[in-house]
C-alpha cells in the first residue's frame, strides 16, 4: 500500500458531523457534503476539495431554516512526490475530461488552470457548468442584471465566447437552466423549467440554436448523464420525496425511449446515483437527509437489486469504476459522531465483497484511479488536527 499524507485545516470534528448554535436555535448534526476527488488521466495527480465548516440551524423537516456554509480549499496532490499544493481561495474544482486542466471558482471568477496553478482563462463565476467531451469548451449559466439567465459556451482554443439570454434562447421567460453535459456529437444538453414543466433541450454550441426540445413532466428532475453520452437518468423530486424516475435516450430524438418507475424507500429519496462505466447499470443509496445502510443497483429497465445491507452501519460514500464499487462504511460511532470508518470493495453485482482498510481513522471520500487499480481517499484520525490523503493499491 502506498501511503502519502498532508495536514489540512479541517478538524475531525468538522469532517464527520458538525453541530453549532445559530441565532439561538439548536442545530442538527449533519454530514459534510460529498467533496469529489478527481484524478488526472495519467494517474499522477489527485484534485480534491475540503470544507472548513458547515452547519444548519433547526430541523431537516423545516425547509425555511437557515443554512450556513464556509467553503474550503482546493488541493492538488502529486502522487509520485507525496506533496500537496493548496490553491488559494479556490473551491468547486472540476477536472477536464482529458485530465489536463482544472476549473475552479476563485475570487469572483471561474478560472481554468493547469497543474502548476497557472491561470489560462478567466470566466464569469458560476457553479452551473460542464466541460465538453473534447475538453475544448466550457458551457455555463449565470444570472444577469435583469434577473434572467444567460447561457455561455467558451472555446478554449479560439478564446471566443458565444452567449444568449434565456428570453432570446426560448422566446419566453424560463427559469432554472441547468447545464447537463454534451452528447456524443458534442452538442450541448440543458434542462429548464417553463410554466412549471420540465424540459430537456439540445443546442448547437456554435450559435446556441436549439435543435430539439422535449417535455418530461410537471416536477423538477436531477439529471445524470451516462458515460457513453447516449442517455440520461432523471430523478424527480416531489414534495421532498422521490418522484418519477426515468431513463431517456438521446439518440432517438423526439422518439426517445423512456422507462418510468418510482424509487421510494419510506420517506427517503433516491440519491447520488452513479452510472457504471458501461452505461448499463446505475449504483445508488436510498437516503438523503439520513444515513443509508444499503447500496442498490438498477439495470437499464430500472429493475432494482439490493447489493449490500450494512445493518446498523452507515454507507458514508461510494464510487464506481469499470465493474467495481468501492464504498466507505461507518465502523465506530459515539454520541452520533463517526469515529472511524472502513473501505470495502465489491463487484457491481454485489459479489466478492472485500474489506480494504482496518485502521481506526475516519475516511471521508474516495475515488478510483483512471485504470481502476488504486483508490485515493481522504481521512482524518483522532491524533491529527486535519485531513490526510492516502492512495491504496487494489490487489
Amino acid at each position: 500500500m502506498r501511503l502519502y499524507f498532508c495536514l489540512l485545516p479541517v478538524t475531525l470534528f468538522q469532517l464527520a458531523f458538525l453541530t453549532q448554535d445559530c441565532e439561538s436555535k439548536k442545530s442538527t448534526i449533519i454530514k459534510i457534503p460529498n467533496l469529489d476527488i478527481m484524478w488526472a488521466n495519467d494517474g499522477k495527480f489527485v484534485v480534491y476539495e475540503t470544507t472548513k465548516s458547515m452547519f444548519r440551524c433547526g430541523n431537516w423537516e423545516e425547509p425555511d431554516d437557515s443554512y450556513s456554509y464556509v467553503f474550503g480549499l482546493t488541493y492538488i496532490f502529486d502522487v509520485e512526490t507525496g506533496k500537496t499544493q493548496s490553491l488559494s481561495e479556490s473551491f468547486h474544482p472540476r477536472v477536464s475530461p482529458n485530465g489536463e486542466l482544472i476549473s475552479v471558482l476563485s475570487q469572483g471568477a471561474q478560472k481554468i488552470i493547469n497543474y502548476k496553478n497557472e491561470v489560462l482563462h478567466k470566466l464569469k463565476e458560476t457553479y452551473n457548468y460542464q466541460w465538453s467531451n473534447d475538453s475544448n469548451c466550457i458551457a455555463y449559466v449565470t444570472t444577469n442584471a435583469n434577473g434572467n439567465q444567460d447561457l455561455f459556451v467558451f472555446n478554449l482554443s479560439t478564446k471566443k465566447e458565444v452567449t444568449k439570454d434565456s428570453k432570446k434562447l426560448f422566446d419566453s421567460c424560463i427559469k432554472y437552466i441547468n447545464v447537463v453535459g454534451f452528447t456524443q456529437d458534442n452538442e450541448l444538453i440543458i434542462s429548464y423549467l417553463q410554466d412549471e414543466s420540465y424540459y430537456i433541450a439540445v443546442a448547437d454550441i456554435a450559435d446556441l440554436s436549439i435543435k430539439k426540445t422535449k417535455l418530461y413532466g410537471k416536477q423538477y428532475f436531477h439529471c445524470y448523464l451516462a458515460p457513453d453520452k447516449t442517455k440520461i437518468l432523471l430523478v424527480g423530486i416531489d414534495s421532498g420525496k422521490s418522484g418519477l424516475v426515468q431513463i431517456i435516450s438521446l439518440k432517438d430524438g423526439d422518439n426517445a425511449s423512456e422507462v418510468k418507475k418510482r424509487f421510494r424507500f419510506g420517506n427517503e429519496i433516491t440519491i447520488n446515483p452513479k452510472w457504471m462505466d458501461n452505461s448499463t447499470k446505475i449504483i445508488f443509496t436510498d437516503s438523503f437527509f439520513k444515513q443509508s445502510s444499503c447500496i442498490y443497483a438498477s439495470d437499464g429497465d430500472l429493475n432494482v437489486t439490493k447489493l449490500t445491507d450494512q445493518g446498523t452501519q452507515y454507507i458514508l460514500n461510494f464510487t464506481t469504476k469499470k465493474d467495481k464499487v468501492a464504498f466507505i462504511v461507518s465502523d465506530e460511532i459515539k454520541k452520533r459522531y463517526v469515529i472511524s470508518s472502513q473501505i470495502y470493495i465489491m463487484n457491481s453485482d454485489g459479489s466478492d465483497l472485500q474489506q480494504l482498510t482496518t485502521d481506526k481513522s475516519t475516511k471521508i471520500n474516495l475515488a478510483f484511479t483512471p485504470d481502476g487499480k488504486s483508490i485515493a481517499y481522504l481521512y482524518s484520525s483522532r491524533n491529527s488536527s486535519g485531513e490526510r490523503i492516502s492512495v491504496i493499491d487494489i490487489k
